[in-house]
């Protein structure tokens, strides 16, 4: 198996840059003023709702970055299951224990 930091901790590190790329494009995407709230006045319930609207169309690029991230942070996930031991159920022990002394 490789070691921690040639395959977990540089994914990390890389998750790290994606998670910083995610943030300057959502920021370039929202100081666009992409939303706007508008009050629409219902008649029969006497009241104002309030809506989201937007001509803007949230950048595919925004998710391909999410993704990355995502992807780059479970991967180490990954690598540590992968190097922790399993441990024996309590009923493997006991068969292992059977099998053993032929109980």
């Amino acid at each position: 198996m490789r070691d921690w930091a040639s395959s977990g901790g540089a994914k990390i590190e890389r998750a790290k840059e994606h998670v910083a790329e995610f943030d300057r494009a959502a920021r370039d995407f929202l100081n666009d003023h992409p939303y706007t709230a508008v009050g629409k006045f219902q008649y029969k319930d006497q009241m104002v709702q309030y809506c989201i609207e937007s001509d803007h169309v949230l950048p595919p690029r925004l998710a391909m970055i999410a993704a990355d991230a995502i992807h780059n942070l479970r991967v180490p996930l990954d690598v540590l299951w992968h190097a922790v031991p399993s441990f024996p159920t309590v009923s493997e022990v006991w068969l292992r224990l059977l099998e053993t002394y032929g109980l």
